[in-house]
């Protein structure tokens, strides 16, 4: 089902088990704006990072979050397509997983990356696509 942000918005202050809105394609905290003007305080708003762009901005965008624990969800294959696409050299791809790892570990901030298809704040290797 896809729901607008606005249809949405009745379902989270009705469902008080909800603790957790996940923002896929964030790339600077102006994707954030217009959900933290209007999903509730109480829910903790989750930017999915996924492109070079995203980690370059991640101060940016971590700084625009409301929550005293702040998570942030990396796209392992989506970093690596948008490389990828973007003619980059594949070798940048462990770079930004650094300075993405790097920087949460340095202002306390989770970090949920994909193992499998569960994210987790749990992994500490740089990759695992290329040895």
């Amino acid at each position: 089902n896809r729901y607008t942000l606005d249809e949405m918005i009745p379902i989270l202050n009705k469902n008080e088990n909800v603790k957790f809105f996940a923002v896929s394609n964030v790339e600077s905290s102006d994707d954030l704006k217009e959900f933290l003007e209007k999903i509730p305080n109480k829910i903790n708003i989750v930017p999915k990072i996924e492109s070079p762009n995203a980690v370059l901005n991640i101060d940016e965008i971590c700084n625009s979050l409301r929550s005293e624990n702040r998570f942030v969800m990396l796209d392992h294959d989506d970093l690596f397509s948008n490389i990828i696409k973007n003619n980059e050299n594949k070798d940048n791809f462990q770079m930004y997983i650094k300075k993405l790892d790097e920087y949460c570990e340095k202002n306390q901030i989770s970090l949920l990356r994909t193992v499998g298809v569960v994210f987790s704040d749990d992994e500490r290797r740089l990759t695992q696509y290329e040895k």
